[in-house]
């Protein structure tokens, strides 16, 4: 049961980049935020959908685009 809504939109946005490969000072140039902001928004989308690691991430990332 992937829902979008787990996340918000800050959380899917940074996950999406962290999915494509960039580290966390990669995804805070890119979106004008400290790393802490990027690490913080990973815990929290990290702890909502049970997961620790980056690599979970990335397959949650693309199973959500493929069925949306």
């Amino acid at each position: 049961a992937l829902a979008a809504g787990a996340l918000t939109r800050r959380e899917l946005e940074i996950a999406r980049l962290v999915a494509l490969g960039r580290s966390n000072a990669q995804v805070a140039s890119e979106l004008y935020l400290s790393v802490r902001t990027v690490t913080s928004h990973l815990d929290h989308a990290y702890t909502k959908l049970g997961i620790g690691s980056r690599a979970a991430l990335a397959v949650y990332v693309r199973e959500l685009d493929r069925n949306t």
